[in-house]
């Protein structure tokens, strides 16, 4: 049975949005944010339209008109257009009757508030359903540096020649250092071998990845981080174990199965963001030289 390991090397405190991102679910923060996303929507929809009525058209409102002949005169098109959930519109004293108020609407605005209700309800569901997590990685495999299950998650690697060592962190072309999410926290190539020493056996023959933007692209040849990493754990004693990392951007998180250029991601699925594909079609082997790294 293949097993597969997240090892995100910083203090779990500076860590939220990887492990958010990695292990699927909701945050605090995250869930924070969405609220006042959705209240900000709302304000808009139920008390900021009537701010982008003209002076003639509130007043043709105020003035509670039924007749066709007016409400035409608010609309560029036909009045008897479909009109929307009458719930869209609040009731407010002293106006026309609600779907009176909502065909004197122009046009474009009540699309406007149409597109916004669409959205309303979109975040509903996320807020419902929470963020998707990595296919194929149980929570539990999912550590930061200080988690007290660390040594025996990364111990537990090597019993299968297909395990999976992934390392998560914000990264650069040319970086020799890896970014919490919260970019407050970097760690050297050096210091990640050295939280691996001890824990991951060193007859490891399965594979490590650098899931980090650009983790495997040179700024000049070979200093790329993968490189680096790799040079440097063959040095301490892992022989054979095989290093990957990624040519581009890549998204923090999965994708959701929407994304259609050049190519539907499916759900679930890490994407390489800067030409939104698959993330495994950005990944690159290193390979040490004949006679072993510099």
């Amino acid at each position: 049975m293949t097993n597969r390991v997240v090892l995100i090397p910083f203090d779990r405190a500076n860590s939220d949005d990887h492990v958010l991102s990695t292990k699927g679910g909701f945050s605090d923060d995250v869930f924070r944010q969405q609220v006042q996303e959705i209240e900000a929507i709302r304000d808009r929809l139920f008390g900021g339209w009537g701010m982008l009525l003209n002076e003639r058209q509130k007043m043709l409102l105020r003035s509670g008109s039924n007749r066709s002949t007016d409400l035409n005169n608010l609309l560029p098109g036909n009045a008897n257009e479909e009109t929307a959930p009458q719930v869209v519109l609040g009731r407010k004293e002293g106006l026309v009757s609600l779907s009176d108020r909502w065909l004197a609407l122009p046009q474009k605005i009540r699309k406007q508030a149409l597109e916004i209700q669409q959205k309303v309800e979109e975040a509903h569901i996320r807020l419902a359903d929470g963020v998707p997590g990595w296919r194929k990685v149980d929570p539990r495999a999912i550590v930061c540096a200080d988690d007290e299950h660390l040594a025996s998650m990364l111990n537990r690697l090597g019993e299968c020649d297909e395990d999976v060592l992934y390392i998560r962190g914000h990264c650069d072309k040319g970086l020799s250092t890896l970014t919490s999410s919260d970019h407050t926290a970097k760690i050297e190539v050096g210091q990640v071998i050295e939280l691996l020493n001890g824990k991951l056996p060193k007859h490891y023959k399965g594979k490590i990845k650098i899931f980090a933007c650009s983790s495997s692209r040179d700024a000049i040849a070979n200093d790329s981080f993968a490189y680096r990493f790799a040079a440097l754990l063959s040095k301490a004693g892992w022989l054979h174990t095989r290093v990957f990392g990624y040519s581009e951007s890549l998204g923090s998180y999965v994708s959701d199965g929407e994304s259609a250029w050049p190519a539907p991601v499916p759900a679930g699925h890490k994407v390489a963001s800067e030409h939104g594909v698959r993330a495994k079609l950005v990944r690159q082997e290193i390979r040490p030289p004949v006679g072993g790294f510099a």
